[in-house]
């Protein structure tokens, strides 16, 4: 995630732009192996965000798959 997030930071900076890298699993998995099921293992995942200017809206410590795209457009409007 480093190196991406160096690249973009160095691409924002030579172009006056205002990035956000999001980064989600589609599902969780067991330690013995295999996914898909209905555990509360299978069905967690995870999200990771970055933004080259250093400012993120709080979001809750659990999010509906179905929530994910409107956080992420909520995040590049103007903060006050």
């Amino acid at each position: 995630m480093s190196r991406n997030q160096d690249a973009v930071q160095r691409r924002a900076d030579a172009g006056g732009e205002r990035w956000i890298l999001v980064v989600v699993a589609d599902h969780g998995h067991v330690d013995t192996g295999g996914h898909g099921g209905d555990s509360a293992a299978e069905r967690t995942s995870f999200i990771s965000r970055w933004t080259t200017t250093g400012r993120l809206r709080e979001w809750l410590a659990v999010v509906a798959p179905h929530e994910l795209m409107d956080l992420i457009l909520a995040e590049r409007a103007p903060q006050s």
